[in-house]
């Protein structure tokens, strides 16, 4: 590798990893560092989220590219954009339920703000599987996430308890009136 990429990847806060793992090549880095020499964006942490995104862009991520993400993103001199970006490939449609699995285990995601991405993920996605148990329906309405306390709302057909539980402790104010309003229509 040339001294004057490594210049390059050093004013960017890359290491020569992000050329190695092909998060990156020479044109993006030429031209995000021109972008950066010039002053269009002078936070080096915002050329390496527009890396990381475009890998976000991908169908499906492989369980390499997965790693290499999670490693890149654990070196990442900006931990809080890094944290943010590894909340974002877990949340990612194309990843199946055991990659989804291991991210969750990952020490890179022990902190609470990612173990609550990975519980919300994997309560969603539960949500779209064809008739989910009683206990995992309680378990969408105990975890106290909006998010997934409407989806719940919407997909699915609540028991008159199930509904009142929710009128009474959900989440926020929107997900009680809906419930309420659930809740009067069936009685």
């Amino acid at each position: 590798m040339s001294n004057k990429i490594n210049r390059i990847l050093a004013k960017l806060g890359c290491s020569s990893k992000w050329l190695e793992y092909e998060f990156v090549d020479e044109v993006i880095l030429g031209e995000q560092v021109m972008e950066f020499e010039l002053g269009v964006d002078p936070n080096s942490e915002h050329y390496r989220h527009a890396s990381f995104c475009r890998i976000l862009e991908r169908t499906e991520i492989d369980d390499l590219t997965m790693d290499r993400f999670v490693e890149l993103a654990e070196l990442d001199p900006d931990q809080v954009m890094a944290e943010a970006t590894l909340g974002q490939l877990v949340r990612h449609c194309g990843l199946t339920t055991g990659q989804i699995d291991r991210l969750c285990g990952h020490p890179a995601f022990a902190t609470p703000d990612l173990q609550r991405i990975c519980e919300q993920t994997r309560l969603l996605r539960g949500l779209d599987s064809a008739d989910p148990s009683r206990e995992f329906v309680d378990r969408c309405i105990s975890v106290g996430d909006s998010v997934v306390q409407r989806k719940l709302l919407e997909r699915i057909e609540l028991t008159v308890g199930q509904l009142m539980a929710l009128s009474e402790m959900g989440a926020n104010r929107a997900v009680r009136n809906l419930a309420l309003a659930e809740l009067r229509r069936k009685v």
